[in-house]
This record gives C-alpha cells, structure tokens and sequence, in this order.
C-alpha cells in the first residue's frame, strides 16, 4: 500500500509490480490484512495531511476500509467508519479472523471496529485506556490469535493489549519482556509477537527505523 499516492501494488518474488488498486477516493492506504479463508483483501484508507491527495476535508476526518476480491480485484465492499464514533479518526491497522470478519484500530480515537463478513461496520470496543496524549497516535499494529482474541499495540506508551473478540470489554494489558521505544506494527508468527519499535513521531523519518524486535508474551 502507498502511504503517499493512495493506491496498492502487488510485488512478485523477483521484485516486480504491478497496480491492484486505485480508487478515486484512496488518500493514504495504511494498514492491509488478506483473509485468506475467503480469499479477500481488505485496504485501510485514511488521511494523515501527508500525502499527495490530502485535504482539508479528509485531513483526520476519513477512515474506510475497501474490500476486495484476491482472484480479480472486484471491490466486494466500501466500508465507511467516519460517522460511528466522533471525533478525530485516523484508521490504521486492519486484521482477519477465522470467521472472514475484520477488525481495524483508530490512532486517534480509542476504538476498534469490526467489520462482520458481509460488510457491515460497529465498533468492538472504545476505551481511554486506547487514548493517546495530544499529538500522539494511539492505537497502531494489530494481530489476530487463533485462540480468539485480538492484540493490539499503542504506539504512545509502548503498550500491548490482549482483547477477546467475544467479551472485549474484559481486555488487559500483556506484559513485555523488555523496552520498546514505540509501537507500530505487529505480526503474529508462532508463540512469538514480532513488532517494529520506532520513533516515526520525532522527524526525521529516514533514520527511525529500529530493528524488528522478536518479543515473547507473557498474557494475563
């Protein structure tokens, strides 16, 4: 997904792309997630002020998640989250479960939605614990464990949070192992929580990337 131009490629194994989506309302594509039981992709659009097609009237302000058929690229739906929550929005990270339903954080607002298999859209849960200090992001990376629930990360804080899908009001805090600097996204693999710890909110950019951090949990 190009964070700038708004639109997403595909990458073969020898390097070469190929455009698989630009939509006239693509701003930022942020996070992406396949759900590989329906063959889908779900695509996170939202605006941040940085990219080409940024404005003032999307600027925080927009948050969809386009879906897609893998085998021709056919938009199956166009989720709009905008108007189920106030406030600022910026949708970040998005993840399947086994069921073909989405889940997607908000950076700016503390929530997470869920986005059921037929395209319709409510909010999982909202919570201050999510809610980042001003100028800052929330809620970032988020993962699916097969067991159920979800973990999702907040990049202000370095926090981790092991949330149920089907009793999220009981989330909890995972304890770390070690620091982390921030959190961005994450990746499940195994018994291990990979996660990218960087400090994108001090500029410049080009030299905050930290080395992916292999960090095992300790869940409540």
């Amino acid at each position: 997904g190009s964070y700038n131009k708004g639109k997403v490629v595909t990458i073969d194994m020898d390097g070469n792309s190929e455009l698989f989506a630009e939509e006239a309302g693509f701003v930022s594509v942020v996070g992406l997630a396949i759900d590989t039981k329906n063959n889908r992709l779900a695509v996170v659009n939202a605006d941040l002020g940085l990219a080409v097609k940024s404005s003032d009237a999307t600027t925080a302000q927009l948050a969809e998640v386009y879906i897609y058929d893998l085998s021709d690229a056919s938009l199956l739906h166009r989720v709009d989250l905008s108007g189920l929550i106030t406030g600022g929005h910026f949708t970040n990270d998005v993840i399947a479960d086994n069921a073909g339903n989405f889940y997607v954080t908000n950076s700016f607002t503390p929530a997470i939605y869920k986005i059921a298999s037929d395209g319709s859209a409510s909010v999982l849960l909202i919570d201050n614990a999510f809610a980042p200090s001003p100028d800052n992001i929330g809620l970032n990376g988020l993962v699916y464990h097969p067991d159920g629930y979800l973990i999702a990360g907040k990049t202000d804080g370095a926090k981790l949070f092991k949330i149920p899908v089907s009793d999220p009001a009981s989330f909890s805090e995972v304890t770390l192992n070690q620091s982390v600097n921030a959190i961005d996204g994450l990746l499940l693999k195994g018994n291990d929580l990979i996660l990218v710890s960087n400090n994108f909110m001090g500029l410049p950019y080009a030299e905050t990337v930290y080395p992916v951090s292999y960090t095992h949990l300790t869940l409540p």
